[in-house]
Formats: C-alpha cells, sequence, structure tokens
C-alpha cells in the first residue's frame, strides 16, 4: 500500500480545499515534538479514525459510486464532502465539481511507494516504544494531527474545527507495527466497508497477505495500491468482492414494483459513451452496468432492463404488439434514467436542430440518394450528385446520424436505416417541409404571445399562434389554401400518414356495434371531411355490400376525387360548420376533426350535427386520440402542442371528452383503445336520451 505524502508548502492555516481544509495533510509536514521525522499524520489508520468522515460516508455513502465513475481522479473522501455541501444533491454535486466550485478534499499521491514491511519484522515491545516516543501532541485548534489536519477557519464553516479538544487522544502514526482488521477491509471496494464508521482501533495483529496474489489478468504495476484504487469501486465482471455483503435477494427484492415503469426518477444515472455537456465544460463517462449492480440500494434503471428482459420471450413474437409497445415505453424511461440530468437538460435546448438538419437534408435530397444506394456512399458522392458542398453535407447528416435517421459507415460514409427509408418517402418530406416552415414558424412566437396574452390558452382561429406570427386574421385553413405549395405538402402529408398503422375497421367491432341492428334503408357510414376517403375505401374493402356509404369534405378536395372514387361511395360537398345534409344514419365518423378546434368551436360542429342523428339509433364515432390522465407518450404531448399552434386546437383526456360531449348534448358509450402505441382511438357516443 503506498502512503500518502505530506505537502510541506501548504498554508498555515488554510489549504487548497475550500473552507479551510488542507486536504489529507492540511497543514504541511510538522514534526511532533520530541521526533525529528515528519508527521505521517495523514496515513491510512488516522483517515479511518476520522469521525466525521464516517459519519458523512452514513448519510452519503450510497450516492459515491456513479460520481466517482464520473470524476475517477477525486477519491471518496473527495467525494462525501462534495456532497455534504450540496446537502446530498448527486445532480448539484457533479455540476458543480465540473464548474470547478468545489474543491477536492485531499490530493492522492501520484507517486507509488514500496509496501512496508518493517512491522513484520520488529518485536512488538520495540514497536510499543516507538509509539510512545513518537505520538504526535494534539494540534492547534484542539484536534489532534493525526485525525486528518484541517486547516484554520470559521467554525461554523466545514474545516473550522477550533476550540477545545473533541475528547480523542492523539493515535500512534502508521508506521508502527501492526494492521488493524478496519483497515485490511479498506482493500475491499464495497458500499459498506466498516472501517469509515469505527471509532476504535482493535488491537490485534492482523498478518497482511502479499499484494502480489492479484489475477495473473492484472498488469504487475497494479500491485502496489494507491488510496484511489482502494477507495474505487470495481467495475470489473470477474471481481465479485463488491458485492459481499450484499444478500443477493435485496436488488431482486427492489426490482419488481407494480408502479415502477410509471413514475421513475431521471436523476443519479449517466447514459453510456461520453456525455459532452455544453457550457460546463464538461464530460462523463458511462456508468458501467456492473458498477451499478453493485450499490446495495435499487436502481431505477435496473429495475427498468430487468423487466426488458422479461418481454424478451413475447418480443420473440413478432406479432405481439402489446410486448412491443411495453418495450417501447420501458426503453423510453431507461433512456431518460441513464441519462444526466444536466446534460438532458442542455441537450433539450439543442434539440431542435435535428429536425432543421432533417428539413436541409430534404431540401439537397440526402435521403433519397442514401436510401437508393446499394453500398454505403461517401459524403463526396454525395456532393456530387446533389450539387451540395461536401462539409454541409457532412455536417448536415452528423446530427441525423447520432439519433439514427442515417447510418455512418466508416469516415463520411453513409448508410439507410428504415428511418431513412421512411423520410425519403414524399408524403413524409412534405409534413416536414410544411410542419417545419408553419407550424414551427408559429410555435416560435407562442412564448411571446403567451405573455402578451396573460399565458392562456388560445381558443379562437382567427386569434392564435399561427395568426401572431404571420399578421393575419385568416383561420390556418385559409392561410394555407393561399400559398399553393403549402397546401400541396398539407393535403399529401394528411392523406398518408397511416404508416404502418392500422386502420380503424381492423380493430374496432364493426360487426357488433354498427352492422347489428343497422337500417338497410338508411346510410350506413358517413366519413364526415375524410379528405381523399382513405379511412371509407378501408371499409367499403371489409364490408363491401353491407349498407350506403358517403365521403364529405370541402369542394377544393372533393372536386378532385369525384372522378376517381368508387361509384360505390357518395362524395358529397359539405363544411360541418352548417347542418349535416345526411339524415339518420347509422354512424356519422369523424377522424382527426375536433383536435383542430378548440372546444368552443367543437361545440359548433357537433351542433350542427345533432339535428340530423336518429335519437337511439345514429351514432357519432370519434376516431381521435384519447390522451392518458397522466404519462402521456412524448408523441401525444408533442401532438398536443402541434394543435394548439396549428388551429388553437387540442388532444384530448378521457375527461375532457366526456366534458365537451357532455355539454353538447351526448352520452359517451364507450372508449376503444387502439391496439398500437401512440395511434388513435375511438369514442363511441350516442345522443342523450
Amino acid at each position: 500500500m503506498s502512503e500518502v505524502t505530506s505537502r510541506s508548502s501548504a498554508s498555515r492555516g488554510r489549504g487548497s480545499g475550500r473552507g479551510g481544509r488542507g486536504g489529507f495533510a492540511g497543514r504541511g509536514g510538522r514534526r511532533p515534538n520530541g521526533s525529528d521525522k515528519p508527521d505521517h499524520s495523514d496515513s491510512p489508520a488516522a483517515f479511518d479514525d476520522d469521525a466525521d468522515l464516517g459519519e458523512l460516508r452514513k448519510l452519503y455513502g450510497d450516492k459515491t459510486s456513479v460520481i466517482r465513475e464520473m470524476f475517477p481522479d477525486w477519491s471518496e473522501a473527495d467525494v462525501l464532502f462534495a456532497l455534504q455541501e450540496t446537502n446530498g444533491d448527486q445532480s448539484e454535486a457533479v455540476t458543480r465539481i465540473a464548474e470547478g466550485t468545489i474543491s477536492q478534499w485531499g490530493e492522492v499521491s501520484k507517486t507509488k511507494k514500496p509496501a512496508r514491511t518493517k512491522a513484520k519484522d520488529a518485536p512488538a515491545a520495540a514497536s510499543t516504544t516507538n509509539e510512545q516516543t513518537t505520538a504526535p501532541r494534539a494540534a492547534r485548534g484542539g484536534r489532534t494531527v493525526s485525525e486528518g489536519g484541517r486547516g484554520r477557519g470559521r467554525a461554523t464553516e466545514r474545516g473550522g474545527r477550533g476550540g477545545a479538544p473533541r475528547g480523542r487522544t492523539a493515535q500512534p502514526s502508521t508506521n508502527g507495527a501492526t494492521r488493524s482488521k478496519e483497515n485490511q477491509q479498506l482493500s475491499v471496494p464495497t458500499e459498506e466497508s466498516s472501517a469509515w464508521g469505527e471509532t476504535k482501533i482493535k488491537a490485534d495483529p492482523v498478518e497482511t497477505k502479499p499484494v502480489t496474489e492479484l489475477p495473473a489478468s492484472q498488469p504487475a504495476a497494479a500491485a502496489a495500491k494507491t488510496w484511489a484504487s482502494m477507495l474505487r469501486q470495481s467495475t470489473a465482471v470477474d471481481k465479485p468482492a463488491p458485492l459481499q455483503g450484499h444478500p443477493k435477494s435485496k436488488p431482486a427484492e427492489a426490482a419488481e414494483p407494480a408502479e415502477a415503469p410509471q413514475a421513475l426518477p431521471t436523476r443519479g444515472g449517466v447514459g453510456g459513451g461520453v456525455v459532452h455537456v455544453a457550457g460546463l465544460g464538461m464530460q462523463t463517462r458511462g456508468l458501467s452496468l456492473q458498477a451499478t449492480l453493485a450499490s446495495p440500494t435499487a436502481n431505477p434503471s435496473i429495475v427498468l432492463i430487468e423487466q426488458l428482459s422479461k418481454l424478451a420471450p413475447q418480443l420473440a413474437n413478432g406479432d405481439n404488439t402489446e410486448a412491443k409497445n411495453q418495450a417501447i415505453q420501458l426503453s423510453r424511461q431507461l433512456t431518460g434514467s441513464l441519462s444526466h440530468p444536466a446534460s438532458t437538460a442542455v441537450e433539450l435546448a439543442f434539440a431542435p436542430f435535428v429536425t432543421v438538419a432533417a428539413r436541409i437534408a430534404i431540401g439537397m435530397g440526402l435521403f433519397k440518394l442514401i436510401a437508393n444506394n446499394n453500398a454505403p456512399i461517401s459524403s463526396k458522392q454525395l456532393a456530387e450528385r446533389s450539387g451540395s458542398e461536401e462539409m454541409l453535407i457532412i455536417r448536415t447528416l452528423r446530427p441525423l446520424a447520432s439519433v439514427g435517421v442515417v447510418k455512418e459507415a466508416g469516415e463520411r460514409q453513409w448508410e439507410p436505416t428504415p428511418v431513412t427509408h421512411a423520410m425519403a418517402t414524399e408524403e413524409i418530406s412534405a409534413g416536414h417541409r410544411m410542419i417545419g416552415e408553419m407550424i414551427v414558424g408559429a410555435a416560435q412566437k407562442a412564448p411571446k404571445y403567451l405573455k402578451e396574452y396573460g399565458y392562456r390558452c388560445p381558443t379562437d382561429p382567427r386569434d392564435g399562434f399561427m395568426q401572431f406570427a404571420f399578421q393575419t386574421k385568416m383561420t390556418t385553413f385559409e392561410l394555407f389554401s393561399s400559398i399553393p405549395q403549402v397546401l400541396k405538402d398539407f393535403n399529401l402529408f394528411m392523406g398518408n400518414t397511416m404508416g404502418a398503422r392500422n386502420y380503424w375497421v381492423d380493430w374496432f367491432p364493426v360487426e357488433q356495434q354498427l352492422l347489428g341492428g343497422a337500417n338497410d334503408q338508411a346510410p350506413l357510414l358517413v366519413d364526415v371531411g375524410g379528405g381523399k376517403g382513405h379511412d371509407l375505401l378501408a371499409f367499403h374493402e371489409r364490408y363491401h355490400g353491407r349498407g350506403k356509404l358517403v365521403l364529405q369534405d370541402l369542394d377544393s378536395v372533393t372536386d378532385s376525387v369525384k372522378s376517381t372514387f368508387d361509384p360505390a361511395i357518395d362524395v358529397v360537398t359539405y363544411d360541418f360548420f352548417t347542418v349535416q345534409p345526411i339524415k339518420g344514419a347509422r354512424a356519422y365518423f369523424y377522424h382527426h376533426i375536433l383536435h383542430d378546434w378548440s372546444d368552443e368551436k367543437c361545440s359548433e360542429i357537433l351542433e350542427a350535427l345533432k339535428k340530423s342523428m336518429a335519437p337511439g339509433y345514429s351514432k357519432l364515432l370519434l376516431h381521435e386520440m384519447i390522451v392518458p390522465e397522466e404519462g402521456a407518450s412524448t408523441f401525444h404531448a408533442m401532438l398536443d402542442m402541434t394543435m394548439m399552434a396549428f388551429n388553437a386546437g387540442m388532444e384530448r383526456t378521457e375527461r375532457q371528452w366526456h366534458e365537451l360531449l357532455d355539454k353538447a348534448g351526448f352520452e359517451v358509450i364507450q372508449f376503444w383503445m387502439p391496439p398500437q402505441e401512440d395511434a388513435d382511438g375511438i369514442v363511441e357516443a350516442m345522443l342523450k336520451s
């Protein structure tokens, strides 16, 4: 074991540490009376005997492993005092360490010295005599030199240990003949090492095992251990020592709380790889799984990993949609629990540049070029084929590769991922252009708009974010219609966004809820605002000839589809703010209509329908998002904000749907949830009796 080097040049009252701490040898290399040798009072035995440090370890010992993984040059003592300054707040401690506003408690000697062997050769009597003649006297301020030697400071601050002695006598230097059992335990890097909490040193000598008994795989240079190596928690897979003293059942018991996935903290973990935190000059190493497993307390990340592993048998069957949805949710929660809070907060500010990069790539045609190439394609080739600058291409594709939109196949080499192929489609490209140009443009003005309007949700479609941003009183639909390219992109995107999701007729009980009890003489299904009729065509294909089908939309839409539409379906021009012309149909189907509008406007739409419905027979089917009251997914939450910016609309929860429909004179029959995550459900309602 190497020794800790005293710093003879340390200042008298205040060392390099903040708050008057002088580190492991804060008062320099002072000599006790009667000795011509420097006092090594900062040696392991004296260090362990520091009651304050032991007390801190009891309070914060379970929080040190993560921080020490991030800052390996910080000893456990350094981290404990950093946690004391932040009242145990891991996040604040990490941030302040990175900023340099917390100094290390002491400095570890970088020079490895040979292990002392005099203890074996010297007789016990000689050892006793040596201890009696060289025992240091109490240092000024009432503390013995062997108690850590913290420098002077105010008594109210850390390091300000003035006044009367604390009642402990001076301890002998660790250069003596014996070595305590407590000190031996320091070489086992566990969370619960007993040496930190002990205040007595047992006198029974224990023979020290040679350090040469390391595994053969270890380099020879590691034989002489340093303080840092003794305090550092082991992360090596082939060393089970960190798990000693902790029953295996403890992590297992804590790993299966029923509600664990719903409300997991996102603090305290560090993601894999190297995380760079902008503005802090900080980079952190990823926390290894082995180190996390060594923690005696339940770790949210481990809980999530175990829950994910339990889904493996179900995921082996690629058709298990429910298992896939659970795995997706757990994976997102796992990402959050492993991410460092400061890193996540800073990355959030830069997140918009990913979508900006996507729009730039669409403009240069990069996704199509990458997707259509049969092999990895270089940045130079992309530049030649797109007519763009190579460096711009590299800088544009970097953020996209970081989130899996494209893949780096080598230095300046790119190949497609499944997302690349999706981005290469004209429909999704149109959505990125329209949303980025218009909706995001409006959302950027939202903070200023909401401040001026007293932080209230917009409800007027002629006085919302869009109107504020583009200085107009037109509704969003009127504004889009006045810009041909935007209107084209909007219709293309909205008419082809089903993606891999099922149509409603694939999972809704049509036979039971619609066809059963239907009147053959009345229209069966009216698709209100149905666009190009994708939903109605899917119904017609599945239930051909079961009843009359009607597609309704504005003339700008119906005029473009009438000549090519299936003659079995009636195409009717209709504005849903006016009275419904089709009377007594079995069902009136609205897909993504009400989410465009505020509650006030939705009430107008529903009022225009009520007079045409047959009480006790006609049904209202709203094919819309049903947002959870709590725990909404990112997609649910982002789409809701999008609708606010788009036309003062909103996505609604079950409670909001109940309130809206009840006020309009409808009764909710049932909420039908979709089989796929983040897909639209169906709200089934009828007129109140």
